[in-house]
């Protein structure tokens, strides 16, 4: 018996307000932002933006659109064109709330990925925020803007420290420019990184700093490549101090040619000096 009494108070609230009014008022529950936590997910305690998070606003406004479905379609032509005309203005304003507040939370989830350097979470959120846009959700242009400097500074500066371990390091390896396993240096992980960062840079344009200068990134890849070329000096220093006179030679032709190949300044003299 008592299981009937909350479908008969619906029945009875509805029958009382209207079914258009009745599902306007649900569908502006829907619509508005939850007070739960910070990710609008009042089943999650964590401060981490999860998969759950986007499902449940996705489900909060699949929902909204579904209550102002049955509002519109509860409009009939004999009802007043005032009236009309103000459940329009109703939908419109229900849905412009529902897709603004999703746009709030996806900005903070932006923010804790742009933070982490976590580019893909970010950019997927980004593209996130644009659907919500295009349904009619408003947001702050200024900071949508400071949140990709943010995301995707970050990643540059991770990126660059990155290539930045890389050009300092020297490997083992005097035949190859690659590394593998624990042998350390890697003038290729260093190209990698830094052009990680150019891609960056390059979708980001002039509208968001990514705090990368491109002399930087030269500057870096140059330092890596000097070592490169000053390992493979030791290593014809070596071969001539052990007699091996030949693979000096070798080495110092390597180094010659890897220098010319990336423009690093090659010294003769030095060269010289090492098959005296």
């Amino acid at each position: 018996m008592y299981t009937y009494v909350p479908k008969l108070r619906n029945l009875l609230w509805t029958h009382y307000l209207g079914a258009t009014e009745y599902n306007l008022q649900l569908a502006e529950s829907e619509a508005a932002k939850p007070e739960s936590d910070k990710w609008g997910n009042s089943r999650s305690t964590s401060d981490t933006p999860t998969t759950t998070t986007t499902t449940t606003t996705t489900t909060r406004l699949k929902s909204m659109e579904q209550y102002l479905a049955v509002a519109l379609s509860s409009v009939s032509a004999e009802m007043d064109p005032k009236e009309v005309q103000r459940v329009s203005e109703r939908i419109n304003s229900i849905r412009i709330k529902g897709y603004s507040n999703a746009i709030a939370i996806a900005l903070q989830r932006a923010t804790y990925w742009g933070s982490a350097g976590d580019i893909a979470n970010f950019e997927q959120t980004l593209k996130q925020i644009d659907d919500y846009v295009s349904q009619g959700g408003q947001v702050d242009h200024a900071e949508l803007e400071k949140i990709k400097t943010l995301g995707y500074s970050s990643k540059c500066r991770a990126l660059l420290a990155d290539a930045e371990i890389k050009a300092s390091q020297v490997c083992n390896k005097t035949t190859s420019l690659t590394c593998k396993k624990k042998k350390k240096g890697n003038v290729l992980g260093c190209e990698n990184a830094i052009r990680r960062i150019q891609k960056i840079v390059e979708k980001c344009g002039t509208q968001i700093d990514c705090g990368v200068r491109t002399e930087e990134l030269t500057t870096m890849l140059q330092r890596a490549h000097s070592l490169r070329v000053s390992h493979m000096l030791e290593q014809a220093k070596k071969a001539h101090k052990n007699g091996n006179n030949r693979q000096a030679k070798q080495f110092l032709e390597q180094a010659k040619k890897y220098a010319a190949t990336n423009q690093i300044p090659f010294d003769e003299d030095q060269a010289k000096q090492i098959l005296q």
